[in-house]
């Protein structure tokens, strides 16, 4: 009997394992493969992008350093190494790697997006805004990008201008609840109280709504004052990205088997770093980058997390399931729910939690019911949520 290809087990066990949501199995497998010196360029990118997907940033680094040290040096494994690099806040290490994609490709609109919240994040928000305005004249219609500008022009005091493109995104039909829940900070920013307390209503829970409420009153004052102060304590728009995309329903097209790599591939020897092409005003380079500056203290953006329940086909099903798991276990009586549109269906959110111990507790207890359950690091700032509310929904923001 024929004995299978060293490795096209395991490469299978990681696919069916990525398919059926077992994404710490899949991870697993993956880094086996690269262990026994089967390393792909896809078994790499896809184990850092489950990485970032589960919340696990510095895991995912780790990953996508080792993909370029072991000389698979891909656009997928610059970028999402620098997605890894700016959710560990850090932006210097990130804008190299998407320099060097920008390099090979100037019109890779999720490289010249990356780039701009890195710009962001190190409180460099002309230049940033000059780099998302190139992305959208390569993509006009992309809305992660609209999204972070808006964000940038926030930072920078200019929150009429981030209201029109927000009020643009949200007019479309297109929103998510990300978009909408920026949308009624800046409106709260601007004092606009009415629109600001309907647009959250729209998503989220009175008692949510109230709160928030509360603070964009104290945060308008500081705003004034200084925008990239006030911004950061509720949306920071420099804030890291959060992981790629959530993953795919079952029923969505499975991930195929990645190629198993015969022998490992040798570094290779150092290049000189090359830089991106794209102008950035002049000011951008005459001195150190000045850091963005942080929230104050009380009012520091903390780092949720949440656990996601799966896809439904309606509204009404997710939020039956919701009660039917509140009903078998109370201790989630006083977990707040969120819904988010995913293809024809509904995406079923829920949290906070404020570890990762915390989550995987709960998912523990989820799928002692039966049911799928997936911890999944989160962000205040993918939903518009004030720190330490409500966590972040399904989606990208200050989106890469």
């Amino acid at each position: 009997m024929r004995q299978p290809e060293k490795g096209l087990v395991t490469a299978t066990l990681a696919s069916a394992a990525e398919r059926s949501g077992d994404l710490m199995s899949a991870q697993k497998f993956y880094g086996q493969l690269i262990a026994d010196g089967l390393g792909s360029a896809q078994i790499y990118e896809r184990r850092g992008e489950i990485l970032l997907t589960m919340g696990l940033p510095k895991e995912a680094s780790t990953v996508f350093a080792a993909a370029l040290e072991a000389g698979f040096d891909t656009v997928t494994i610059r970028r999402g190494y620098g997605r890894a690099l700016a959710w560990l806040s850090e932006p210097e290490t990130a804008l190299v790697q998407y320099e060097a994609v920008l390099a090979r490709n100037p019109a890779d609109v999720k490289a010249m997006n990356g780039r701009g919240v890195a710009l962001d994040m190190l409180g460099r928000q002309d230049a940033a805004q000059a780099q998302y305005r190139l992305a959208l004249a390569q993509a006009p219609g992309d809305l992660a990008v609209q999204n972070n500008l808006a964000m940038s022009y926030a930072l920078s005091g200019k929150a009429v201008e981030a209201v029109a493109i927000l009020e643009r995104i949200n007019a479309s039909g297109a929103s998510t609840v990300q978009h909408r829940q920026n949308l009624a900070l800046l409106y709260g920013l601007l004092g606009h109280t009415e629109k600001a307390q309907a647009l959250a209503s729209r998503d989220l829970p009175p008692e949510v709504v109230a709160r928030n409420m509360a603070t964009y009153a104290t945060m308008q004052v500081l705003y004034d004052e200084q925008p990239s102060a006030a911004v950061p304590a509720s949306i920071p728009a420099t804030a890291p990205p959060p992981p790629p995309e959530p993953r795919q329903a079952a029923s969505s097209v499975p991930p195929p088997v990645p190629a198993v790599a015969a022998t490992a591939v040798p570094a290779p020897a150092p290049e000189p770093q090359q830089t991106a092409a794209v102008t950035e005003p002049s000011t951008a380079s005459a001195a150190a980058p000045a850091p963005a500056v942080s929230a104050p203290p009380p009012t520091q953006v903390r780092q949720p997390w949440v656990v996601d329940l799966g896809v439904f086909d309606t509204d009404t099903a997710a939020r039956d399931a919701w009660q039917k798991l509140k009903l078998q276990q109370p201790a989630f009586g006083q977990v707040v729910h969120y819904l988010e549109p995913e293809g024809t269906g509904r995406r079923l959110l829920a949290g906070p939690f404020w570890s990762d111990e915390s989550a995987r507790g709960a998912c523990a207890t989820v799928r002692s019911q039966g049911l799928k359950c997936e911890p999944r690091h989160a962000s205040a700032v993918r939903t518009g949520a004030t720190a330490g509310q409500i966590p972040a929904s399904a989606g990208e923001s200050q989106q890469q």
